[in-house]
């Protein structure tokens, strides 16, 4: 697994991007641990905000830690998609993540947690999340 994900991140920005990331998508939760390395390693801010999609379009609970440490990043791209997963993914975890990161967030995240955050809660009154 880790080779196939070492190799379809590379290919992300590459001619053959569509199908890594299909084939990224299809390794489903068992690329967590790696696309999270390679959230770490990587330094391309094209790749970055995919890898944080990628994350969340697994569907996993496991995806939710990892979420929640992109809230923190410096780049709007990165974190926005954090947001963006946590609030597709939806819930009480999301809800709680989302209203711890309001007192570490810098002033320019905290509209668009507050959106996130209501978002989460319409779904859950609603029963879609």
């Amino acid at each position: 697994t880790a080779e196939i994900v070492a190799a379809s991140v590379q290919d992300l920005f590459g001619p053959d991007c569509e199908n890594a990331y299909h084939r990224l998508l299809d390794l489903g939760e068992d690329a967590l641990p790696f696309l999270e390395v390679a959230l770490q390693l990587d330094t391309n801010l094209h790749i970055r905000p995919t890898l944080v999609e990628l994350v969340w379009q697994t569907r996993s609970s496991d995806a939710f830690p990892m979420l929640a440490r992109c809230l923190q990043d410096n780049d709007p791209h990165v974190w926005k998609a954090a947001l963006d997963g946590l609030v597709t993914l939806g819930g009480g975890v999301a809800l709680t993540l989302l209203d711890e990161s309001r007192s570490r967030s810098s002033s320019d995240k905290l509209p668009w947690i507050e959106v996130a955050i209501e978002q989460v809660k319409e779904q859950m009154a609603d029963g879609s999340a």
